[in-house]
């Protein structure tokens, strides 16, 4: 995990998010979900932990929406990804501190 971790300091993830953007090609949700760690930490219910959501508006679509939702529901962060290969029609990642200066991401079932 070290190696990901030097990618983005600060930022773990889970054995099983490890095999899961090597299996699908998708380390680049990583970077979108680091992307917006500094305005989720300004948020009092995000710094407890962020609901992060992709999904493709159908099975062919060659975009993607990428969705933060705070504990409740409410949506915070919406990004379209315009071009992705991204095989699934959807995936779960969420992301909670480890510690004061690390932040985790996992998924739902490893939480």
């Amino acid at each position: 995990m070290d190696e990901y971790r030097r990618l983005h300091p600060g930022l773990l993830v889970t054995c099983g998010v490890r095999a899961f953007c090597d299996e699908n090609e998708c380390w680049w949700m990583l970077d979108v979900i680091w992307s917006y760690q500094p305005q989720c930490r300004k948020d009092a219910m995000l710094r407890e932990i962020q609901f992060w959501r992709f999904e493709k508006p159908n099975a062919g679509a060659s975009t993607i929406a990428a969705i933060c939702e705070r504990d409740g529901g409410d949506v915070a962060i919406r990004q379209e990804v315009e071009f992705t290969d991204f095989k699934p029609q959807s995936c779960r990642l969420w992301v909670a501190p480890a510690d004061d200066e690390q932040w985790v991401i996992m998924l739902p079932k490893e939480y």
